[in-house]
C-alpha cells in the first residue's frame, strides 16, 4: 500500500451530522476492463479499453451501518477527488467504481461477508447496500447462514443476485512487487515533502463547509448543500452585497434552487445573477416589499429580465408603505371619501 490509516470526514445529508470513516490503505492496481451491463436486453458486455491503465484503489474500514452512510462516503470522496483534480468522478464511464462488502455483526464477532460489485452510480450504491443488509439479517433470522460470494445489483429488480462463489473469507489482495520499478526513497526529495504537498492542496469540501458555517453562520446542513450542489461561488459573490447571509442562503437553496431544479440547470449557469438574488433579499429586509412580491421578482429574473429588484419593483408600483403615518393618512382619506 502506499498510504495507510487515513480517516475522511462526512456530513450527513438527511441529518447534518459528521461521521469520521477510517481508510484501511490506498495502493495502486491495473485496470482489467470494466462490464457493461444491458438492462433492457439482459446481456453484459466487456470494456477492455482500459485494461492496463493504473487504478487507485481506498479501502475503508467498515465503519458504515446503512446504504445512506455509504453513499454519502463515495459523494464525498468523489468530491475531493474532483476538488484535487485526480479524476473527474464519472461513475458512468468507469472513472470511479464502487464495491460494497456487507456484512452482519452479531454476538460481538464479524458476520460472513459478501461483496456487491459493479453497482452504477451513488443512488444504487445505497439500494443495493440497504437490500443486503435486509437480505442477510433475513437469512440469519431463518436460521440460515450467509454464503461468501460476489454478488451484483439487479437495477429493476431492486435486488442483489449471486455472480460467483468465493472459496476464502479474508480479502486476498495479492500484492506482487513490480521487477521494473525499484523501491523510490522520498526522503531527499522537498517537492515530494508531505506538509508542503498538504500546504499546496486546494480547499478540501468539509473545509468549505466549517468556513461557511463560521463565516456566514448558516446552519451545516445548508453548507453541505451549498457545496454538495457547487453552489459555493454563486452564494458568496450575491453574499458580498446582501445585508442578510442568514436569509440569502434560504433564497439559494430553496426559491432559486427550486426553479434551477425545474429548468435541469445548475448555479453556474442560473438566468437570476448573484447581484439579482441580493437585491430581492435585501429589499426583504428593508421590508420594502412582500414575499409573495419577492417571489413575483424572482420569476420575471428566472424569465430573462436582468434588471435588479428595485427597478422592477418600481415599475410595477410594488413598493409596500411602510410608514404608519402615512397608512394612516390614507386610512383617512378612503373614510372621508366614502363616509
Amino acid at each position: 500500500p502506499l498510504a495507510v490509516q487515513g480517516r475522511l470526514a462526512t456530513i450527513h445529508k438527511d441529518s447534518s451530522m459528521e461521521q469520521v470513516i477510517g481508510i484501511k490503505q490506498l495502493h495502486l492496481e491495473q485496470d482489467s476492463g470494466r462490464s457493461i451491463v444491458d438492462e433492457e436486453r439482459g446481456v453484459t458486455f466487456l470494456d477492455l479499453n482500459r485494461c492496463g491503465i493504473g487504478l487507485m484503489e481506498i479501502v475503508t474500514d467498515p465503519d458504515m451501518k446503512s446504504g445512506l452512510e455509504a453513499a454519502t462516503v463515495v459523494r464525498e470522496l468523489r468530491r475531493i477527488l474532483q476538488s484535487l483534480d485526480t479524476c473527474d468522478g464519472d461513475m458512468a464511464t468507469g472513472s470511479l467504481r464502487v464495491d460494497a462488502n456487507v456484512s452482519i455483526h452479531g454476538n460481538g464477532s464479524a458476520g460472513t461477508r459478501t461483496e456487491i460489485k459493479n453497482i452504477s452510480g451513488i443512488p444504487n450504491l445505497r439500494k443495493a447496500v440497504d437490500h443486503e443488509i435486509a437480505r442477510q439479517i433475513s437469512l440469519l433470522e431463518q436460521g440460515r447462514s450467509v454464503e461468501s460470494e460476489t454478488r451484483i445489483f439487479d437495477v429493476k429488480k431492486g435486488i442483489t443476485v449471486t455472480a460467483r462463489q468465493k472459496h476464502f473469507q479474508k480479502q486476498d489482495y495479492r500484492f506482487i512487487p513490480e521487477p521494473d520499478l525499484p523501491p523510490l526513497d522520498c526522503s531527499n526529495y522537498r517537492s515530494l515533502d508531505l506538509f508542503i504537498l498538504q500546504a499546496s492542496l486546494p480547499p478540501l469540501p468539509s473545509h468549505t463547509r466549517r468556513r461557511l458555517v463560521e463565516q456566514y453562520c448558516i446552519t451545516p446542513r445548508e453548507s453541505a448543500y451549498l457545496v454538495d450542489q457547487d453552489a459555493v461561488e454563486y452564494f458568496e459573490a450575491a453574499a458580498k452585497p446582501c445585508m442578510d447571509a442568514r436569509k440569502l442562503v434560504v433564497w439559494v437553496t430553496k426559491n432559486l434552487a427550486g426553479i434551477l431544479n425545474k429548468e435541469m440547470i445548475t448555479f453556474s449557469v442560473s438566468p437570476v445573477s448573484p447581484p439579482q438574488l441580493s437585491s430581492i433579499v435585501n429589499m426583504l429586509v428593508e421590508e420594502r416589499i412582500s414575499i409573495r412580491t419577492a417571489q413575483k421578482i424572482l420569476y420575471l429574473m428566472a424569465d430573462g429580465d436582468q434588471r435588479l429588484g428595485p427597478e422592477i419593483t418600481d415599475e410595477n408600483g410594488w413598493f409596500q408603505i411602510t410608514d404608519k403615518g402615512e397608512i394612516v393618512q390614507l386610512c383617512e382619506t378612503v373614510i372621508a371619501q366614502y363616509p
